[in-house]
């Protein structure tokens, strides 16, 4: 009898301990999952940044006053054209693009 009782003893440990692992492995499936979520979300936002400041650079009226996108004139070219950066931020991420143009945007 003493013997049956120190086996189920053995057996609850090793049956909590399992658990206990289980939990812990499903927990950081769980923050694996949320930071690729994140990340996947932070290049998508970069991405749409850098479409946009392309957009930028090639069609400058075809933008809204509201479009979120600066440019800043970095001075001239030898063929007398302007160097212009224009910075895109879609969702608090930001690209830069650098192109000659032959004036700069508003």
């Amino acid at each position: 009898m003493r013997n049956v009782q120190r086996q189920r003893g053995f057996f609850e440990i090793d049956a909590a301990l399992g658990v206990f692992i289980l939990a812990a492995v499903l927990a950081t499936i769980v923050v694996a999952a949320t930071a690729i979520n994140r990340s996947s979300e932070v290049q998508a936002d970069r991405r749409a940044a850098l479409r946009l400041a392309e957009r930028a650079l090639l069609e400058p009226e075809a933008l809204p006053d509201d479009a979120g996108v600066t440019f800043a004139d970095l001075g001239q070219t030898g063929d007398g054209r302007r160097w212009v950066e224009a910075t895109a931020t879609v969702n608090e991420q930001s690209a830069s693009l650098v192109a000659a143009l032959s004036e700069v945007p508003r």
